[in-house]
């Protein structure tokens, strides 16, 4: 991010513009805003305390698109506080503030059919964010009402989480495993990967990993000697 000099019709009072950014402060890391984000999450990272006029300086290098031409818009010696600029900010965008959620909702969120442990963790945990509630038990509560039917939560039945940040670690420790069983399997089943196995090996690597519905295919070796065995029945 980039401390910038006033521009347009400088919507700032003489005293902020005048105001020198000391040389040895920090700047913050703030995500630019483009105009559509939620502005109040955007001022958040401004609470610069005992220093409206950094305020308004780092706030400015942050804007950019609509953002940056709204606030070249401003009547020039307008914002004479940080106040001001915040509310006028809001007032502007608040098409964007994004909807607070409550505890109940959280129990509309499903684990999807085929949707990874991973994706599931990161929607709700999305969505945790948007909820003021900070009742660990409730959170706790949904997130493993939603959760298909697995090891994984089989693992969290059998021992219980005392917080979601501990539910997450787990979480990730099983979607690591889950990734190099995963790998390995592909390694193992890779066609590259096949040219020192007998096609009887071949075929029970493809057969164990996409087995058909109600039974499991039998190796090319067993096929071979039934088809034997019925020819001579038949002969």
């Amino acid at each position: 991010m980039t401390l910038v000099q006033p521009f347009w019709g400088q919507p700032f009072s003489k005293e902020i513009n005048e105001t020198l950014v000391p040389p040895s402060f920090k700047e913050v890391v703030v995500e630019p805003f483009d105009g559509t984000q939620d502005p109040h999450a955007h001022l958040q990272a401004f609470q610069i305390k005992g220093s409206d006029q950094l305020s308004y300086k780092l706030f400015l290098g942050t804007l950019r698109g609509v953002a940056m031409h709204w606030m070249a818009t401003l009547p020039a010696r307008s914002i004479r506080t940080f106040s001001e600029l915040a509310g006028s900010f809001v007032s502007q965008f608040a098409v964007n503030k994004v909807k607070k959620l409550e505890v109940v909702d959280l129990f509309d969120i499903k684990q999807g059919r085929g949707e990874s442990l991973k994706s599931y963790l990161a929607r709700f945990n999305n969505a945790m964010g948007r909820v003021d509630d900070p009742d660990q038990k409730f959170f706790i509560k949904a997130f493993q009402k939603g959760l298909k039917a697995g090891p994984f939560s089989d693992a969290l039945a059998l021992c219980r989480s005392s917080s979601m940040e501990e539910i997450c670690a787990r979480a990730e420790k099983h979607i690591e495993v889950q990734e190099d069983q995963l790998e390995r399997t592909e390694a193992e089943c890779n066609p590259d990967a096949w040219s020192g196995r007998t096609r009887d090996e071949r075929d029970e690597c493809v057969t164990n990993e996409h087995p058909r519905k109600g039974s499991k295919r039998p190796p090319l070796s067993q096929q071979q000697g039934d088809s034997k065995r019925l020819a001579r029945m038949q002969a």
